[in-house]
């Protein structure tokens, strides 16, 4: 995701909590923009980042199609960070392991991000009824 850094302060500092999304938004640059693409190579950006920016969804999925993804702009936080987590391989290599793959045991807490590094959560091993 490319985006200009001058605006991120700004987008930050919005003193309207309804227009915060609509800030947050304005931050991002159009990786297929002709100018933007110019502009980020005259900055020293290097080529492959930009051709990843192209080919990363998120900017379609965030600002054209205002899907919306892991941000939390009402806390003035810039993550940057995006993830769409498929759910299907994360069960399928849990329950080969002999854990519980049951998403409402093994998900969201147990496959969700550290928020502190003291607790680590983990699936429960399975149990086999006798």
């Amino acid at each position: 995701m490319l985006y200009d850094a001058d605006r991120v302060l700004d987008a930050a500092a919005t003193p309207d909590l309804q227009d915060l999304y609509e800030a947050q938004l304005g931050v991002f640059l159009d990786p297929n923009d002709p100018h933007v693409v110019a502009e980020a190579a005259r900055q020293g950006i290097p080529h492959d980042w930009i051709q990843a920016a192209q080919r990363s969804p998120v900017y379609e999925l965030a600002v054209r199609h205002k899907v919306a993804l892991p941000l939390h702009p009402e806390y003035r936080t810039l993550p940057m960070v995006w993830y769409i987590p498929p759910l299907s391989p994360v069960a399928d290599v849990v329950g080969a392991a002999g854990y519980d793959d049951n998403p409402t045991t093994c998900s969201p807490p147990s496959t969700r991000c550290v928020s502190r590094w003291s607790t680590w959560p983990t699936c429960s091993p399975r149990v086999t009824p006798t």
